[in-house]
């Protein structure tokens, strides 16, 4: 039935297919294309031409042997110069620059090339003006100025955005880039008490995302609405805490009401705030709300997501460090509690899976291949598979959710010695009942299991 369909309702299908969702912790703006994108397009003629263009659209070098590799494909086929709209060069050309020039020569045959992301590959002279000179390209995303040249370029750098920089108050080297052009996506200021009404003065050109790490020192937010007014693509503030010593000592405004509640409720010893996010109410308003959370809970974990709820029912963001947690809930507790979040996008949970006791119970199958001798294993392959049964429930409960981190361990024996497993990573909700843990890193002892 798929190829009887319009052609226009069949590229969209393709389309949304084609790629997939970006996971928050992802630093790359642009979409990652999909494995089955290439499987769909072996289908029939029809399917292939629709999938072409999103087959070529985003190219991936790796090495110095793949840009050779490129370089001759391009040169037999129009099918990159015609349908290639993004290239990404993963920590490219580290000690060797050979690559560089290969990768220059390519350029001017990628006519409709829109961006170029260079990771964390480091760049010359030569290869960034022939970036700055490419007509079509508009986007250019660096990790870090420090694999950028030292010398600097007395050109417009606009087509650049840095991903992510550390705030010091005489960084010369940033101050120049962002003098020529160059856009900041994410500000991380980590001496807080640097953070006066000068800071509020300051202008970091198409700054997202600023990211605060606060210390024991209370720390005036007074710089923040000069400061956010002249900023209208910020769209998110983070305040750290992770030594667990300034929120208790002093409360900023907005999350003040929750933790005087906290206190009367006397919760103050079973809960700590390690991480507060703010958004914007609307976009480009003056008006922020809390929608990101981070909390270390050790006992009343129900009652303390209902009071959670009941201060923030706008929550986007939530992550529940259980690493010290006295009790042990089933798995209904859990979904129970977390059910009523219905703006919840992104849900961390750390240690939660190990009180809900699931171990190697004979009801849970290892989707990967496993030693069946080896105890820790055959834990690691069943803990895998009881997470991401537990979040397809709990996903189902939850309709606005679209990623779940999971940090979860346990050992080969009850006292908690010995050989250990572990999860770590994202999975992806796809709908209501089914998740995706192809990021889903499982380690049995020192291995890592394949997939």
């Amino acid at each position: 039935m798929l190829p009887m369909l319009p052609e226009e309702l069949l590229h969209s299908i393709v389309e949304y297919l084609a790629y997939k969702p970006r996971l928050p912790d992802e630093r790359s703006k642009f979409k990652r294309a999909s494995p089955e994108l290439l499987s769909l397009s072996v289908v029939d003629q029809r399917l292939r031409r629709t999938c072409l263009p999103f087959l070529f659209a985003n190219i991936y070098i790796r090495t110095e042997t793949d840009a050779e590799k490129f370089l001759d494909y391009c040169s037999v086929s129009l099918l990159c110069p015609t349908f290639t709209k993004v290239l990404k060069l993963h920590k490219f050309f580290r000690r060797r620059e050979e690559g560089l020039e290969i990768m220059r020569t390519i350029l001017p045959s990628l006519k409709r090339l829109l961006a170029i992301d260079l990771e964390e590959s480091r760049t010359n002279i030569i290869f960034l003006e022939a970036i700055l000179e490419h007509p079509s390209v508009s986007t250019v995303l660096v990790r870090s100025l420090r694999h950028l040249p030292n010398s600097f370029l007395q050109l417009n750098m606009s087509k650049f955005v840095l991903s992510h920089e550390n705030f010091q108050p005489h960084n010369s080297t940033l101050e120049r880039w962002l003098g020529q052009g160059t856009r900041l996506s994410r500000l991380d200021v980590r001496n807080t008490e640097l953070l006066d009404e000068e800071f509020g003065l300051r202008n970091f050109k198409g700054i997202e995302e600023l990211n605060l790490f606060i210390h024991r020192l209370p720390v005036s937010l007074s710089w923040l609405p000069r400061f956010t007014s002249s900023h209208p693509y910020l769209h998110q503030l983070w305040l750290n805490d992770d030594a667990h010593q300034t929120f208790p000592l002093h409360t900023p405004s907005f999350i003040h009401p929750f933790t005087e509640e906290f206190r009367k409720q006397g919760f103050n010893e079973d809960c700590r705030i390690s991480r507060v996010g703010l958004g914007r109410v609307t976009s480009g308003s003056q008006e922020w709300h809390v929608t990101g959370l981070t909390i270390v809970a050790t006992s009343s974990l129900k009652e303390i997501l209902a009071l959670i709820f009941s201060s923030f029912p706008a929550l986007e963001a939530l992550s529940l460090d259980l690493s010290f947690h006295k009790d042990k809930y089933s798995f209904d507790d859990i979904v129970c509690a977390l059910a009523p979040f219905s703006s919840l996008r992104t849900l961390s949970l750390c240690c939660v899976f190990g009180r809900l006791l699931f171990g190697c119970n004979k009801h849970w199958q290892p989707i990967r291949l496993v030693d069946k001798d080896d105890i820790i294993q055959v834990l690691a392959g069943c803990a895998e598979t009881a997470v991401l049964s537990y979040t397809s429930r709990l996903a189902q409960c939850m309709t606005s959710l679209e990623n779940c981190y999971i940090d979860d361990c346990g050992y080969a024996n009850k006292s908690c010695t010995g050989r250990k497993w572990s999860l770590t990573g994202w999975l992806r909700v796809c709908g209501s009942q089914d998740v995706a843990g192809e990021a889903l890193r499982v380690y049995a002892g020192r291995g890592l299991l394949s997939p």
